[in-house]
């Protein structure tokens, strides 16, 4: 539904490649306590930008899948896209929840 996406459609900011965002942070801490550095690290290439918008929800691409993702603020995810042309800069549309569906995907766009 497009209620699932509401609050991911809006701007998002660039962040430092080494700085973690907070719901990743707080997703490792729910997991069971794993240290978010070496996860981010592995999960990152530690060059591309992620981004943020203000309600804290994060977009980061993922080396190990070759993915760009949207996770929540709490740092859970939920859409994934394929790189459109740019590792530096995520796609503004084509995106699909984990299961696959198109339906109520978001747009977004960034500064």
């Amino acid at each position: 539904s497009h209620a699932s996406a509401r609050g991911l459609n809006t701007l998002y900011s660039p962040r430092d490649p080494k700085t973690i965002p907070k719901g990743f942070i707080r997703a490792c801490g729910k997991a069971g306590g794993f240290a978010p550095r070496p996860l981010w690290d592995d999960l990152t290439t530690g060059v591309t930008p992620w981004f943020e918008n203000k309600q804290g929800c994060f977009i980061y691409f993922n080396c190990n899948d070759s993915h760009w993702w949207i996770d929540s603020e709490q740092g859970s995810g939920m859409y994934l896209a394929a790189p459109n042309g740019s590792l530096l800069l995520p796609p503004t549309d084509g995106w699909m929840t984990l299961t696959g569906e198109r339906a109520g995907a978001p747009t977004m766009s960034f500064d």
